[in-house]
């Protein structure tokens, strides 16, 4: 008797997986206000996924690169804020 702890299913239909690929962008970009380190990990989520429609869909993928900017702004918000620590650290929050 062998137990299955999880079982995933990879859906390969092209409308759900960009539809996942945004939602997950889009709630990268709300939860980064609310709560950051979730939205770290929705963002890398979010780049799973399009690595994985790079995979399988080939130049169709390309199409899944609109989520970038929300699920980006999260990292370039922490670049900057690094980025200005470095310079100087009156500027740290």
């Amino acid at each position: 008797m062998g137990a299955t702890i999880l079982r995933v299913k990879i859906v390969s239909n092209f409308a759900a997986n960009f539809a996942t690929s945004v939602v997950i962008a889009a709630l990268s970009f709300i939860f980064f206000f609310g709560a950051p380190r979730l939205s770290v990990v929705l963002t890398l989520v979010w780049i799973g996924i399009v690595v994985f429609a790079f995979t399988k869909f080939k130049l169709r993928a390309f199409w899944f690169l609109l989520g970038t900017p929300l699920a980006g702004y999260g990292f370039f918000v922490l670049y900057r804020i690094a980025e200005g620590c470095a310079q100087n650290v009156k500027n740290c929050p």
